[in-house]
């Protein structure tokens, strides 16, 4: 509708990346973390969690901060660029209809920049973020926002992060399919 937008939450673990999407009456400058526990103002229209593998539990905080808002988009982008007109990056008239809360200052400002480290071929770091801006140069479009939230206020992002019980012993990176269903069992056609 013209006076709703969609509100994604993100957090990140030692073990665990996670999130969820809301429906939100309202615009993205209003909307709080305290409307999306609020039946009339919100409502969830999914959630994930996806743990992480022995290599990306090594990375820094803020790395896996990252991955939790680029493993989110990855897994809504389809449905947010169907219900949301794309406009032109600093467009003054566009009005976002997109916001992602975080409780991380410095994923918020890396994900708005999105600057690679000096020299792209210098580490493992480097070529991970390259693939990483890649995938965001394709969301450009999207009218968002993103914001800061309180750590404390940002609770259900937290615990869809350390949802998983047991961390992945795998060194290979794990597939869209392979995240967490919350305990349910999967989905078979009869």
């Amino acid at each position: 509708g013209v006076n709703t937008c969609w509100t994604l939450i993100f957090d990140a673990s030692e073990d665990a990346v996670g999130g969820a999407l809301y429906r939100c009456k309202g615009s993205t400058s209003d909307i709080d973390t305290e409307d999306l526990k609020d039946p009339a103002k919100s409502s969830l229209v999914g959630v994930f969690s996806k743990a992480l593998d022995v290599h990306q539990r090594g990375w820094a905080v803020y790395e896996k901060e990252i991955y939790s808002v680029l493993t989110g988009m990855r897994k809504w982008y389809r449905l947010l660029v169907a219900t949301t007109k794309p406009t032109t990056k600093g467009d003054p008239m566009a009005v976002p209809k997109i916001l992602i809360l975080t409780d991380s200052m410095v994923c918020m400002y890396r994900w708005r920049d999105f600057k690679l480290p000096e020299s792209p071929l210098s580490s493992v770091k480097s070529r991970r973020f390259l693939g990483w801006c890649e995938t965001v140069a394709s969301w450009q479009a999207l009218p968002y926002v993103i914001k800061h939230c309180k750590g404390m206020s940002n609770d259900f992002a937290d615990l869809l992060s350390r949802w998983v019980s047991r961390p992945s012993t795998s060194t290979r990176p794990s597939t869209d399919d392979e995240e967490s269903t919350m305990g349910a069992p999967p989905y078979k056609k009869p």
